[in-house]
């Protein structure tokens, strides 16, 4: 399941700030190990697989904004909010936009 919420607000009338808040359940067989019990009454180790949920929730915070003309600068990070899965603390964006 994924799920999201966000807003953009004018600041002046060359800048905008956005917000976003991003989640997802991940639900997925993963690995552990355990031990059975051969015929010969000894144990040994083998794998099996759980189906287990986590949680990842990233948020995102950032501005565009128009120095003049047809130009739009775009500045932004994409930041975890909790410490689940393999992500980075923070991803930066920064972009330059014209329009024609």
């Amino acid at each position: 399941m994924v799920y999201g919420v966000g807003g953009d607000v004018g600041l002046t009338q060359k800048m905008t700030f956005a917000a976003d808040f991003f989640g997802e359940r991940v639900t997925a067989d993963r690995v552990m190990s355990k031990w059975f019990i051969a015929a010969d009454g000894l144990p040994y180790p083998t794998i099996a697989f759980q189906k287990q949920s986590y949680e990842v929730m990233s948020g995102s915070a950032g501005f565009k904004i128009n120095p003049g003309g047809n130009f739009i600068v775009t500045v932004n990070a994409l930041f975890r909010l909790n410490h689940t899965g393999l992500r980075s603390k923070v991803a930066p964006l920064i972009g330059l936009s014209y329009t024609m």
